[in-house]
């Protein structure tokens, strides 16, 4: 679309800065500010995908008047957006009849609304959603196309974000596996007890890199010694925590 220059050069500075940015909320709440200085909606909304559920999620909110922080807009206009990958303008809500079936449009008054895809190469990773309830920003295909050329270039900064984010996600749960591990392995007892006319020996095998199994050799007297066998439920480092309490309190019981 025809973006008039002063737009494009400051959304190429705002980009720019957002390419850089790796903090996804940094960057949804830069591109609002853009949106909102741009196009001056009463309210605005960015919803992303969750990757593992497919759920549409509410990322940020922006409203001009802090009543309305709750905005509902219609599942059928965004349905209608990710099916179709295209952006979609409402001239006037209440007489459209894509907003029937959803009352809160009509309470709120909206005039007009423009809901855009923000889609990375052939995936659709969320959308934008203005409204505006005044004459004083009234929307049409000018700013249809504005919205939707901000949603496609946000797109890549977003699914750049993304793919950052799930990656020190990884590195922390990675992280989170090994400290649990080393917990673990320093818990279990570094040799078998030597018992005359006993052969004892023990051994642990995780199926997953942490396990939340547990063996222990307690002396009580010079005549008894103890064997102790759990199985901890759950795993990582709170299972590793709970093990190490246990093996504890067992500790101290077994002397009693």
């Amino acid at each position: 679309g025809d973006m008039p220059l002063e737009l494009q050069t400051r959304l190429l500075r705002v980009l720019d800065k957002v390419r850089s940015v790796l903090d996804l909320d940094q960057l949804l709440n830069e591109l609002m500010e853009l949106i909102f200085d741009v196009l001056k909606p009463d309210r605005g909304l960015i919803m992303l995908i969750e990757p593992k559920t497919g759920v549409l999620v509410p990322r940020v909110v922006k409203t001009t008047d802090e009543q309305s922080a709750d905005i509902s807009i219609s599942r059928t206009i965004v349905h209608q957006v990710i099916r179709e990958r295209m952006g979609l303008l409402v001239d006037d809500a209440r007489n459209d009849e894509r907003f029937q079936g959803n009352e809160s449009i009509v309470d709120q008054q909206i005039r007009t609304a423009i809901c855009a895809p923000i889609s990375d190469q052939d995936k659709v990773l969320g959308v934008l959603y203005i409204d505006s309830r005044t004459y004083k920003s009234e929307y049409g295909q000018k700013e249809l196309e504005m919205l939707t050329g901000i949603a496609d270039q946000a797109a890549l900064a977003i699914s750049n974000a993304l793919l950052h984010r799930n990656m020190l996600e990884q590195n922390r749960l990675e992280r989170e596996l090994e400290i649990a591990r080393t917990i673990q392995m320093n818990l279990l007892p570094k040799q078998p007890p030597i018992v005359p006319g006993f052969d004892i020996a023990a051994m642990t095998l995780p199926a997953k890199r942490v396990g939340g199994d547990y063996y222990d050799f307690i002396e009580i007297d010079s005549d008894h010694i103890g064997v102790a066998v759990a199985d901890v439920s759950g795993k990582g480092v709170p299972a590793a925590i709970l093990t190490a309490t246990v093996r504890a309190a067992l500790q101290v019981e077994a002397r009693r």
